[in-house]
């Protein structure tokens, strides 16, 4: 069998070369010291150590491949030139991770599966050091006890269980002075059984049940009498909540019916005051819902006269 090998020689660099062997080549480039990278195989694999730049010059990233798998060491950098992160792959094909803001701190540490998904505990910093979450994957999906924290501080944000990438079990979650905001629980993503509001001073303020999201049954709300008022909620609306929307649905259909009665300020573009003298005890605050009418006339009040007082 023939094999044919072509050089281009690049000034004090390298050279790139390709070998063919019948109807495959194999790819590199020669260095000055004579070491080959960028090696791709007659199979088309990568091989060996590669070395891949920016299109001002500094390195992209570094690191060896196996048969095409990156094995070892791979170092990444940003294109100002400073590192990036720095995984190092295992046996395998996992990995750990160390992750870097550009001015040179740890802003991530962890570990990918196989598959290149998150997997294990993982910790996040902000720009000065300070740890601000701690996070169990598995298999790229939050699972076990997630820690958030408030910046440049050691103070606990938010405490909480997931499960299968989702929230579930109890969920504590604490203003930057370290009071409780809220306590409860989830169930599949969403706010389920009893729940606790506080304010800022630690004051309780709302307490009752979530159904799958909704507020269920009675809730008590301290806000407005130190012993509490009871408020019914069914499926996440509240009695008082249940009329205003059967008034609104009423006032709806109303204007629906009637909507081709009504007159609407951009049909008088032209002569805008011709739509208040149509219109001539025009209120914005008693129009039914789901009508364009314009604001009040300014020159009409709606007890019919002028406040007393008042400039002429």
């Amino acid at each position: 069998m023939k094999t044919i090998v072509l050089k281009i020689f690049l000034p004090l660099v390298m050279a790139v070369f390709v070998a063919v062997s019948g109807n495959a080549q194999v790819i590199g480039e020669r260095q000055a010291d004579g070491s080959v990278i960028n090696y791709i195989d007659i199979n088309k694999k990568k091989q060996g150590k590669w070395v891949k730049k920016y299109s001002n010059g500094n390195v992209r990233y570094e690191g060896f491949f196996t048969n095409d798998i990156p094995s070892g060491t791979f170092k990444y950098y940003f294109e100002s030139g400073k590192k990036k992160s720095i995984l190092v792959y295992n046996d395998d094909h996992s990995s750990s991770v160390e992750m870097f803001w550009e001015s040179g701190a740890t802003s991530a540490t962890g570990g990918y599966d196989p598959e290149n998904k998150r997997h294990g505990e993982w910790h996040f910093f902000n720009e000065s050091g300070k740890l601000i979450e701690v996070i169990n994957y598995v298999h790229g999906k939050a699972e076990g006890n997630v820690k958030i924290y408030y910046p440049n501080t050691t103070q606990l944000a938010l405490d909480c269980m997931y499960e299968g990438g989702k929230r579930n079990g109890y969920y504590k979650y604490y203003f930057a002075n370290g009071n409780m905001h809220e306590d409860g629980f989830y169930k599949d993503g969403s706010r389920h059984g009893h729940w606790k509001i506080y304010t800022p001073d630690g004051t309780l303020e709302e307490e009752g049940d979530y159904a799958y999201g909704n507020k269920e049954g009675e809730w008590m709300d301290y806000r407005t009498v130190k012993t509490g008022e009871t408020v019914v909620y069914k499926h996440g609306y509240s009695d008082k909540e249940k009329e205003q929307m059967e008034e609104l649905r009423r006032k709806a259909e109303w204007a629906k019916e009637h909507q081709d009665q009504f007159m609407h300020p951009e049909d008088y573009l032209d002569d805008p005051m011709e739509f208040f003298r149509h219109n001539p005890n025009v209120d914005y605050g008693e129009t039914p819902a789901g009508t364009r009418e314009a604001p009040a006339n300014p020159n009409n009040t709606r007890s019919g006269s002028q406040k007393k007082g008042s400039r002429k």
